[in-house]
């Protein structure tokens, strides 16, 4: 009976022990919201952001795990907002919260009017190209409230839009990619820039999407030495103010 007795607590404490290296579902790190870079973005192992872990593509989704709040990092004068956040392939990092937005966007139609408020009465900030990508970061009744970044001379961000946009995401990776070719064609002095800037044109020329017509005009463009209408502008060219802004 003794005996009977000792391999039933033994079972027990085993299986005790088991159940302690594995946490329940309830008590894992589940993901607050998916979130997605609004531009090209270091992902750090740790808070402090002085181990560097992967690098975010704009337009790339992630899980937030948590928002840890303003902590002192390398390189900032000032405290900013960290957020803790799970990549695609499951590793976790910190990254700034500033620069993660609900949902990206793509303007489908010309001139899209932004607003300064959620209002069409208010002031109009920017008219938007057909092609632009942007980044949903609230959102109002049936108004969004938009981060784009630098485009024609302006800092884009906390404006507001009605229409004129589409979330469908074949059209994001139509628009990243597009970005990506005017970048390289920006890049006077590298031929070799150049013909992969033309190779994705000529890709998206055969798509089905609203990116055909506009590759072919940046081909016939190109192709006959016109100026390019519009070309996303290099971080390195910021503004003072612009970095500063990006910096608070």
């Amino acid at each position: 009976m003794r005996k009977i007795v000792t391999i039933i607590i033994i079972t027990m404490l085993t299986a005790g022990i088991g159940c302690k290296k594995e946490k329940p579902e309830s008590e894992k790190e589940m993901p607050l919201a998916k979130k997605y870079a609004t531009v090209r973005i270091a992902v750090y192992e740790n808070k402090q952001f002085s181990k560097w872990l992967a690098t975010l593509e704009k337009a790339e989704g992630v899980d937030l795990l948590a928002e840890e709040g303003k902590i002192p990092v390398e390189g900032k004068k000032e405290p900013v907002e960290v957020a803790k956040i799970k990549l695609a392939d499951d590793s976790v990092g910190y990254t700034r919260a500033r620069f993660l937005a609900d949902k990206p966007i793509v303007f489908v139609e010309d001139e899209v009017k932004l607003h300064v408020r959620p209002t069409p009465t208010s002031k109009v900030y920017f008219e938007v190209p057909k092609g632009t990508i942007g980044f949903i970061t609230g959102e109002k009744a049936n108004w969004i409230e938009v981060f784009i970044g630098r485009l024609k001379g302006k800092w884009i961000e906390d404006k507001w839009a009605e229409s004129g946009y589409s979330t469908d995401m074949d059209l994001i990776v139509d628009a990243t990619m597009y970005e990506k070719a005017l970048a390289l064609l920006d890049d006077k002095n590298k031929e070799k820039a150049r013909d992969e800037a033309m190779e994705i044109l000529e890709d998206l020329a055969n798509s089905t999407t609203l990116f055909a017509e506009l590759a072919r005009k940046k081909i016939q463009n190109f192709s006959n030495e016109v100026p390019d209408m519009i070309t996303p502008e290099k971080d390195v060219e910021l503004t003072e103010e612009e970095k500063a802004q990006m910096a608070q």
